[in-house]
């Protein structure tokens, strides 16, 4: 055989190998990219919902997702740092001005690094909407919930009659 025959079984070999590569390189790309943008989109939807189950389920995805993104993982670690602060569970301190900038901070990071770029920035993120109804629901339903659990531990035999 010459060296053209053999050329020709290399690229006949080599050839479709590379695209099954070159196909399964880009999927798993694109897999990835999901995987961000996922995370990212329901941070974004939630921002101003602190106790949503999607958002903390979110936030737990952080590192895995963006696990080789340094920047990202290190607003994380500020931002989650900021939520674990002892400081701002006495009540005194301004908790949700520090953790919403924190949070806005590491949203735009994202962003940047899934190519929004200067588009989606932090002035753009700290503008959240949430109707005051919502707040009002959720303030009413934190009441009755209180209420109920006052009403329950000072019952001694909630529901027999006393004797």
């Amino acid at each position: 055989m010459e060296l053209r025959d053999w050329l020709t079984v290399i690229a006949l070999i080599a050839g479709p190998s590379f695209a099954v590569w070159l196909t399964l390189f880009a999927q798993k790309r694109g897999q990835v990219r999901n995987q961000r943008l996922g995370v990212f989109q329901t941070l974004l939807a939630y921002r101003l919902d602190w106790y949503n189950p999607e958002r903390v389920k979110a936030l737990c995805l952080i590192d895995i997702v963006f696990h080789n993104v340094p920047s990202v993982r290190a607003k994380w670690k500020e931002y989650y740092d900021a939520l674990a602060d002892q400081q701002f569970n006495d009540g005194k301190n301004d908790a949700v001005k520090v953790w919403e900038k924190k949070q806005n901070i590491m949203l735009a990071e994202m962003g940047r690094v899934l190519g929004y770029g200067r588009d989606i920035g932090y002035e753009e993120i700290t503008r959240g909407y949430a109707p005051k109804q919502y707040n009002i629901n959720f303030l009413a339903s934190q009441k009755a919930q209180t209420e109920i659990l006052r009403l329950l531990e000072n019952s001694e035999n909630f529901g027999t009659p006393r004797r």
